[in-house]
């Protein structure tokens, strides 16, 4: 499997990151753009929308498929220190 990369925009619970994805995506919460000759997934929910769900989809994302990808992050979880470094660990891997 190819690595993909991923640039994740970080900020805690309101502080603008999907409303700052929103400019690329409009409506869609999960939105492909080009740029340049570049495909992007946008992934504009966070893990403080649902935490379950961010996890989940990292887990499942194909770096074959979805080479670039653009997701947010929030840190406020029960325990920032384990639940970020799982994150930041799941894209590592892919």
């Amino acid at each position: 499997m190819s690595k993909g990369k991923a640039f994740v925009v970080v900020g805690h619970s309101n502080w603008g990151k999907s409303r700052t994805l929103r400019q690329l995506t409009g409506s869609k919460r999960k939105a492909w753009i080009q740029i340049k000759d570049f495909r992007i997934f946008i992934r504009r929910m966070s893990n403080d929308d649902i935490a379950k769900d961010l996890k989940e989809f990292l887990e499942k994302i194909d770096p074959n498929f979805k080479r670039i990808i653009i997701i947010t992050l929030c840190p406020n979880f029960d325990d920032p220190d384990r639940r970020t470094k799982e994150i930041l660990n799941l894209l590592k891997d892919k």
